[in-house]
């Protein structure tokens, strides 16, 4: 599991909308001494999108519970991976999660992925590891984040994709 930090603005939030980084690519290794190259997700991606599905989003990794959104948007770009996803928030938890993101009480995303045979080689420091591909099975709003350097950005509704994503781009070069 890898994990991301959240901010979100007021305006998506009133209606659970959540976007952002739920992975960067290179940079320093993760708590877990993992650096995702980009490409890593090329495969996964493609195959949810021709099987019509995509990762679950969980809180806190419990895959016991019932979701509490969906992901509509998932995609790489230079910096990671770009995510757009919805709470439901006919859930309890769901509204919960939306409260604790609006008051900044809540700050991760985190990856739950399986690496497939080659996808994880050393990295040339002891103790790291690339990803080199990984099959995404869900994107978790979590509380403690491993990548540090991932945001998720939620835009007001009359942005554009663009300008949020270079907004993102922007906050995310604080903390390279």
């Amino acid at each position: 599991m890898k994990t991301a930090t959240v901010e979100v603005k007021l305006a998506d939030a009133e209606r659970g909308v959540v976007s952002g980084y739920a992975s960067t690519f290179g940079g320093e290794p993760d708590s877990y001494g993992d650096i995702v190259q980009p490409g890593a997700f090329k495969a996964s991606l493609a195959a949810h999108k021709a099987a019509g599905t995509a990762p679950l989003m969980l809180w806190g990794h419990d895959a016991s519970d019932v979701p509490i959104g969906t992901w509509t948007e998932l995609r790489e770009d230079v910096t990671g991976l770009f995510v757009v996803g919805q709470l439901n928030l006919e859930i309890e938890k769901a509204r919960t999660v939306l409260s604790a993101l609006k008051a900044k009480s809540t700050a991760g995303l985190s990856i739950g992925f399986r690496t497939p045979k080659g996808g994880r080689v050393s990295g040339t420091k002891a103790g790291t590891y690339l990803l080199k591909q990984v099959d995404l099975v869900e994107i978790s709003l979590v509380n403690i984040p491993a990548n540090v350097r991932a945001r998720v950005v939620s835009a007001k509704s009359q942005n554009t994709t663009a300008a949020r994503i270079a907004k993102a781009t922007a906050e995310l070069r604080k903390y390279a």
